[in-house]
């Protein structure tokens, strides 16, 4: 028969295997609880990297859109400027004919008063002109009066 000290030691060696293998069962549950997470892993990686590259292609044609839009708005600037140009010229322009129109009117009426005096001065030289006139054929007319009555004189004498 067996050795009493034998079998407790193979007793022993039995109930290790037990566990070992229980261990071995709960392990291969666990590597295959890995296997399955690995594989869902797997498969949201697959996903992401859709995504990523879905994300990828909308940055590049947000890129696209930004360069499309710096380039219109460089343009819009251009334009500005360009407006600004135009605009301090039509100032000075402006500025120049406020200038010319003021030297006119001033000219105008230099002229105006200039021309207005020599009427003024005209119209006073004709009411004395006509004045003297009306003296004078008073005179005239008295002067015509004396000497028809001269004559009517000498004629009746």
């Amino acid at each position: 028969m067996i050795d009493p000290e034998l079998k407790d030691v193979l007793l022993n060696i039995n109930q290790n295997v037990i566990t070992l293998q229980v261990g071995m069962n709960e392990l291969r549950f666990d590597v295959n609880e890995l296997k399955s997470d690995v594989t869902i892993l797997k498969s949201q990686m697959v996903e992401l990297r859709s995504d990523v590259a879905k994300l990828e292609s909308r940055m590049d044609r947000l890129e696209s859109r930004m360069d499309k839009l710096e380039s219109k708005v460089d343009k819009l600037e251009s334009k500005v400027d360009k407006l600004e140009s135009k605009v301090d010229k039509l100032e000075s322009r402006m500025d120049t004919l406020d200038d010319s129109v003021h030297k006119i009117h001033l000219t105008l009426e230099n002229e105006t008063n200039r021309k207005i005096s020599v009427l003024f001065d005209s119209r006073v030289d004709e009411i004395r002109h006509r004045q003297e006139n009306a003296e004078t054929r008073e005179k005239v007319a008295n002067l015509e009066m004396r000497v028809d009555n001269l004559e009517k004189t000498v004629i009746a004498s």
